[in-house]
């Protein structure tokens, strides 16, 4: 699997993987890509201009229906815990996002996770329980259909003991319990909620949503351009250190290979292998090959 990037961009993973990496403005040598260094400190700003062959069918996690969305969403909203990709050391590791702890019950049948205090959405209402517990509401409805939906199936009920503290209670014991508890993004039961469920598959929910995440959504044309711009209320601030990511939807494979070539856009993903030969050769540019779960 080959990625190109320019140089002066740093290194980018593919897929999920590498939106995390611009998210925390975490711009790694090859080898820190393997996991064997942790990353460098940047002085940030500027952006990033990423070429891509679909556009997003929702900024809504749970009608959208590509893979492309998610890894949009994934910079808009957080989860209550973030996959690590340590894959290849064995089964994935979480690290707290919105939930700064989580504890199992000793028959692990309940999950209580504890919400980071502080934590507000771009419009500078708090993020809490109640958002969570609104959130799977949504992913497990019927009504909704979210294609991910299979994930919930062994969750019985999620409660909110109080505003900080949401606990999900599993029909039984089993090894994927953390897993499929933090699976999709935390949307806001406020903005969201003013949409009922059985009308969010015929809603396009293309409008700029409130965030959580590193990014704010600032301008959308359909088809052509998302440009997602630094969140000055994020909870991990001063993260992230870009200003700026800019997807460009170009759905012809030779003309992204040309915008690479041209500048028109600083990185790309699966590189056609008859065009490995030209970048390769290309001023500042590089080829990756990183490996893909």
């Amino acid at each position: 699997m080959a990625d190109a990037a320019r140089n002066r961009r740093g290194p980018l993973r593919r897929g999920p993987a590498l939106l995390l990496l611009l998210a925390a403005g975490a711009f790694l040598a090859v080898p820190a890509l393997m996991h064997s260094a942790p990353a460098r400190e940047s002085a940030g700003g500027g952006r990033v201009v990423i070429g891509v062959r679909g556009d997003v069918t929702s900024f809504n996690l749970y009608t959208a229906s590509n893979a492309f969305s998610q890894e949009v969403i994934d910079l808009l909203d957080l989860k209550l815990a973030a996959e690590q990709d340590d894959f290849q050391k064995g089964p994935p590791s979480f690290r707290p996002a919105l939930a700064s702890s989580w504890e199992f019950s000793p028959d692990r049948r309940t999950l209580t996770f504890h919400l980071r205090t502080g934590a507000r959405w771009s419009d500078g209402n708090p993020l809490t329980s109640a958002d969570v517990l609104f959130t799977h509401q949504a992913a497990a409805s019927p009504e909704v259909a979210w294609v991910g939906s299979d994930v919930k199936e062994l969750i019985d009920r999620v409660s909110a003991p109080d505003a900080q503290t949401v606990v999900y209670h599993f029909s039984r014991a089993y090894p994927y319990a953390l897993m499929d508890a933090v699976e999709g993004n935390v949307v806001s039961a406020l903005d969201y909620g003013k949409v009922p469920f059985p009308a969010w598959p015929k809603t396009d929910f293309l409008r700029a949503p409130v965030s959580s995440g590193p990014f704010l959504l600032k301008r959308y044309e359909r088809g052509a351009l998302i440009e997602l711009g630094r969140n000055p209320g994020y909870l991990f601030a001063p993260l992230p250190r870009l200003d700026a990511v800019v997807f460009r939807v170009i759905p012809d494979e030779t003309t992204l290979v040309n915008e690479l070539l041209a500048g028109g856009i600083d990185f790309m993903e699966n590189v056609p292998a008859d065009a490995v030969p030209r970048i390769e050769a290309a001023p500042g540019l590089r080829i990756l090959r990183v490996p893909d779960l």
